[in-house]
């Protein structure tokens, strides 16, 4: 698929995101796969995971870890042309205090020192969190992220949403579906 085939779903699956929202005030995660370039998505699937994990199950680590290794064993014994992913998350930013570290200094702090969100807010290396609805988009050969902000106060959505799309090596996580799976804390 092209930067802007990944680039048209990963909005697709924003507005399924927003819609969810709108109309309920939350969105427990969209999921779907990709095939010959459409969505497919499995409300089952969606329906399942809740039923066994809760309705909170992207505010729980454990809920979380369990429900995106099923999905990657999944997609790795029957691999779809690609996997999608939406929801609202917290988005953290950096501070001025985090910018003038290196990119290596960058990835030791936030994926490997072990420290907490809430530690790293308090040393000043992140700002509070704001949401954001997210979209996830994965080939085998390619990531696109999409965000936007989201005033859940208000129920708006700030401003333009965010998309770029790159290599799978540009992606990290348990979210990641295809390729070695790397795991941060």
């Amino acid at each position: 698929m092209t930067d802007e085939q990944l680039i048209g779903l990963a909005h697709a699956v924003g507005n399924m995101v927003k819609n969810e929202v709108r109309n309920t005030g939350v969105c427990r995660g969209v999921i779907a796969s990709i095939h010959d370039g459409q969505l497919h998505r499995m409300r089952k699937v969606e329906k399942e995971i809740i039923e066994h994990c809760g309705e909170d199950w992207l505010n729980n680590s454990a809920a979380k870890q369990a429900v995106f290794e099923m999905l990657r064993f999944a997609t790795q014994i029957m691999p779809p042309d690609g996997f999608a992913f939406g929801s609202v998350i917290n988005r953290y930013r950096s501070t001025e205090k985090l910018s003038r570290l290196s990119e290596p200094e960058v990835h030791k702090l936030l994926h490997q020192s072990g420290k907490s969100y809430k530690q790293l807010m308090a040393e000043g290396w992140i700002d509070p969190p704001q949401d954001a609805v997210i979209a996830i988009i994965q080939t085998p050969d390619r990531i696109c992220k999409f965000n936007q902000t989201y005033d859940p106060k208000e129920r708006m959505f700030v401003g333009q949403p965010i998309v770029d799309c790159g290599p799978p090596e540009y992606f990290s996580g348990r979210l990641k579906m295809f390729g070695k799976e790397e795991t941060t804390n």
